[in-house]
């Protein structure tokens, strides 16, 4: 039987405001901000789908291939809460998800790992400066999907499995945020053990396709949204804590535009398909209130 080729969701970075009422309206740093001491930013003009090559330094420093404008700004505002990208308010349309896209290499001369706050601010300098940002937040109703059983009985789907025991302490190890970091960048894949399968405790970032990964559903959730044609904030409901082992395969390129899988048997299902087959959870609408960022001002940025 001919392998269907399948594509597999990306994590990308989603955006949720912290505060409201509170105003971002951002100047160019001072010589004392937390800055980037070298900022390169050119427009992509390839059409590709995806910011394929693209990786965090631990130090702060960012590249970005490809990357759209709501994904800089997802950044810059990071939360514990996402927001999909795409219901930042108020951005023209050649910055919206799916509008103009740009390479953006950022390096940092800290001497030592930064921290999330510290990355956000000096993304936030490098957007005041080169886009002219100014942002502020607002209470909004959002629609959302909520993240539930399928069946009645709450029974699970055959690619759903509890972590093994000790899982998370070794997914808290301090290797971690640097195997997360090189599997998101693409730059390295779960490696086979000697009776082929995955390594234990490897963090699923959806860009396996042939392995499996452990992630807690509150962070699956958090992954869903970026992959649906229509973007909403996916909120866990299931009530399920703790890890779990999961393998989710599905076409992302169907899903993210919104498009029917291809009719035969060997093509990977869609999104909502896979997730009721495979994981025995599905997606219901609703509404919720939440903070939402609000773009006051952006202009297209100074190239070099």
């Amino acid at each position: 039987m001919k392998k269907a080729r399948v594509r597999v969701a990306t994590l990308v970075v989603i955006i949720s405001a912290a505060a409201t009422a509170i105003v971002f309206t951002q100047a160019p740093p001072s010589t004392t901000a937390l800055t980037f001491d070298v900022v390169s930013i050119k427009r992509n003009t390839s059409g590709a789908i995806g910011a394929n090559g693209s990786s965090l330094r631990p130090d702060g420093g960012f590249v970005f291939r490809n990357a759209n404008i709501p994904t800089l700004i997802a950044l810059a505002y990071p939360s514990n809460v996402p927001t999909p990208i795409s219901l930042l308010s108020g951005l023209p349309e050649w910055a919206k998800p799916r509008g103009e896209a740009y390479d953006v290499v950022a390096k940092s001369s800290l001497s030592r790992p930064a921290t999330p706050e510290e990355r956000a601010a000096m993304v936030r300098s490098l957007l005041a400066e080169r886009f002219k940002l100014a942002v502020h937040m607002e209470s909004r109703e959002q629609p959302v999907y909520d993240l539930i059983f399928a069946r009645n009985d709450h029974k699970l789907g055959p690619n759903i499995k509890p972590s093994d025991p000790g899982c998370e302490e070794k997914l808290l190890a301090p290797q971690r945020d640097e195997m997360l970091a090189a599997v998101a960048a693409g730059r390295s894949r779960p490696v086979p053990g000697r009776d082929g399968k995955v390594a234990s405790c490897i963090p699923y970032l959806g860009r396996i396709s042939d392995g499996e990964g452990d992630i807690t559903l509150q962070s699956l959730a958090s992954t869903l949204s970026p992959q649906l044609a229509v973007q909403r904030p996916v909120v866990d409901k299931t009530g399920l804590t703790g890890l779990y082992r999961i393998k989710l395969t599905y076409d992302m390129r169907a899903s993210v535009l919104g498009l029917e899988p291809a009719p035969n048997p060997d093509a990977a299902p869609s999104l909502f398909t896979a997730l009721q087959d495979q994981l025995g959870l599905k997606l219901d609408s609703s509404k919720i209130m939440r903070d939402t960022v609000v773009i006051d001002h952006i202009e297209r940025p100074t190239e070099d």
